[in-house]
């Protein structure tokens, strides 16, 4: 791939043509082909449109007052991009996923002339988190809040004592693509790592009223979310379509993961679910 894109543009368009092919499997396995069904399915199966309105959406609230033709701009700008992908679907040409893969990337370039790149927006958006060790941590809300678009994950972790009103932090993983091509973990040693700072995170959080500490991610559907020490919980509203849950298809190193990738192809499904873990935080200091 052109080495003129980031690590991160590059990982982007590589997973893009596969969730495109990914909707034509599931569309061909039902017996269908049509525009409008393509784009239910995309927008069920993956963030490939939603990814665009977000970084409409983060704009206006990066600006603050927006000028009335805002909303009409990106709603032309989606209807357009919807346009070029149920033709080029349609189309049906051999290469039609790579095409429209390569002009989904020119929009997100022209995006990045108006808005300012995605990593740069993705620092706005961030700006309030904070780093403990290598350990992205969001100030602390009740979970209610924290979780309130997912009602049904709320019950659930109300059967394990944690209340919809406790006091809740969430831990995000920085991996390679989010870090401008370095990764902030060494090789092979990960799982280690990552246990040592969510144990910082707990240290640092203990006996400030926070009760629990809560990650959002497919790793946590994998062996590795026990060995961190988090109790998993699963929910059916927890979202599948969402970049993160299909970063789990790339290595770190950039790689596709093959495993994985033929589960996909032979599934019609990503091998990990995301699932939610919490841990418990003291209600006094801890002790290094």
């Amino acid at each position: 791939m052109d080495e003129r894109y980031s690590l991160y543009e590059r990982s982007r368009m590589a997973i893009t043509d596969v969730q495109l092919v990914h909707v034509e499997r599931v569309l061909h396995q039902r017996g269908i082909r049509s525009g409008e069904e393509f784009l239910q399915v995309l927008d069920e199966r993956t963030p490939v449109r939603t990814f665009f309105k977000w970084r409409w959406d983060t704009h206006g609230k990066t600006l603050g007052s927006v000028p009335a033709s805002f909303a009409h701009d990106r709603d032309c700008f989606l209807e357009q991009l919807s346009d070029t992908i149920t033709t080029a679907y349609m189309g049906g040409k051999p290469d039609w996923h790579a095409r429209l893969t390569a002009h989904l990337q020119e929009k997100h370039e022209e995006l990045d002339t108006q808005f300012g790149t995605y990593e740069q927006q993705y620092q706005v958006n961030t700006r309030d988190w904070e780093r403990v060790g290598a350990v992205w941590v969001v100030p602390a809300q009740p979970l209610a809040t924290m979780l309130g678009r997912y009602p049904l994950l709320i019950d659930a972790l109300a059967e394990h004592d944690v209340r919809p009103a406790s006091q809740a932090i969430q831990v995000h993983v920085p991996t390679r693509f989010t870090q401008g091509g370095e990764s902030p973990w060494e090789s092979g040693r990960t799982v280690l790592q990552l246990t040592r700072h969510f144990k910082l995170v707990k240290q640092q959080y203990a006996g400030l009223g926070v009760d629990v500490m809560i990650g959002l991610s497919w790793l946590l559907d994998a062996s590795v979310g026990k060995r961190w020490g988090f109790t998993i919980v699963d929910s059916a509203d927890l979202p599948q379509n969402i970049m993160g849950a299909w970063y789990q298809l790339l290595n770190e190193d950039g790689t596709f993961n093959t495993k994985r990738l033929a589960h996909l192809m032979e599934h019609n499904v990503l091998p990990y679910r995301l699932k939610c873990g919490f841990m418990r935080i003291p209600n006094r200091p801890l002790h290094t």
